[in-house]
């Protein structure tokens, strides 16, 4: 009985790379910002929008996977939380002991590294692995809200997310910046609910009728492109082109073409015949993309030549998203070689 799930085994590859790219500064992820007067900047714009869809990728996948479950809370506690904690441990004693060594950090200091991983800024990326924590830990409410999710309340879930994400928009454009206030506030907005259950319910839901997902592509163009001149609008008006400044609304409605992205790749799975070698390849591959995740930016750093080597011929642009796929490669092979050891081999199972 096939068990895998090959169209999740590509959204994890998928999303993997946009991390990477995510993290690539103002020679790709944020180029845009130092290339307003380009040609090309429409499309570095729409770029650093469309790879903010990584993080809700991989919250869906593990909807899918997790939230169809039935297990006790010993179970979640020993077999998921402790896992995941202790790798969050172990990999930034790595990372911290990896900026040591270049300098980022004078000398190894037992409470520095404490105050570090507690404040969770060891490493920037590493937010993902201490929201998975807390998702783990709500996986028991979570499961009974998944299970009792039928087209009504998805719809409703939908509504009411996209309620809460428009209210930084209005707050922007008419209520000249000011807040709502902190009381009216939903659970559902958070990454580590709203994701997970999406992904459950497209995970369960059979495939629609082919128009479904020709309006989901025609919402993602239109959610991308109001994305776009928001962002490029709020840093003309406020002459701000850093990074925080421009990256308000790059995530606004980031969820419709997450939606899409996961929706399209079941679809296409589902009326493709796969041939076994391909969906044996990406299964071991997207195995490995949770290691590939840990070190990414000791990868990122590794493979910085790839990215000057090819930057006089082909550009920022292109020559960065190389170093990407560069870096994911590399750090398939450490994986692989990691998942050999038997203790890392549990934790990066």
């Amino acid at each position: 009985m096939k068990t895998r799930k090959s169209y999740i085994d590509f959204v994890k590859i998928a999303a993997i790379y946009m991390v990477l790219f995510n993290h690539t500064g103002t020679r790709g992820f944020m180029l845009f910002t130092v290339s307003q007067k380009s040609i090309l900047y429409p499309v570095y714009l729409s770029a650093a929008v469309f790879v903010k869809a990584a993080v809700p990728l991989f919250f869906m996948s593990s909807g899918a996977l997790l939230l169809g479950k039935d297990e006790p809370v010993s179970i979640i506690l020993r077999k998921r939380f402790l896992r995941f904690a202790l790798t969050l441990v172990v990999f930034s004693v790595i990372v911290y002991g990896y900026k040591v060594i270049r300098g980022e950090i004078p000398s190894f200091s037992f409470t520095g590294f404490i105050k570090l991983f507690y404040t969770g800024t060891i490493a920037t990326p590493f937010w993902y692995l201490y929201a998975y924590l807390s998702f783990i830990l709500m996986l028991p409410f979570l499961r009974i809200l998944a299970k009792n999710l039928n087209s009504e309340l998805f719809r409703w879930l939908l509504l009411t997310y996209l309620l809460m994400n428009l209210l930084p928009v209005i707050e922007f454009l008419l209520m000249h910046g000011a807040a709502h206030t902190s009381d009216f506030s939903l659970f559902i907005s958070g990454s580590v609910v709203f994701y997970p259950l999406v992904g459950y319910y497209i995970d369960r839901t059979p495939v629609q009728k082919k128009g479904t997902f020709t309006l989901l592509v025609f919402a993602s163009l239109i959610s991308v492109a109001i994305s776009c001149l928001l962002t490029h609008y709020k840093c003309t008006v406020t002459n701000l082109w850093d990074s925080e400044n421009c990256q308000t609304f790059l995530e606004t409605f980031i969820f419709i073409p997450a939606i899409t992205v996961f929706y399209g790749s079941k679809v296409f799975f589902a009326r493709h015949k796969i041939p076994l070698r391909v969906e044996s390849f990406l299964a071991y591959a997207a195995g490995l993309t949770f290691g590939v995740y840990l070190l990414e930016n000791i990868y990122r750093d590794m493979t910085v030549n790839v990215y000057f080597g090819l930057l006089p011929y082909l550009g920022s642009f292109v020559a960065v998203s190389i170093r990407t796929l560069a870096a994911c490669l590399l750090g398939c092979v450490v994986t692989w070689v990691l998942k050999h050891i038997p203790y890392f081999g549990i934790l990066l199972s």
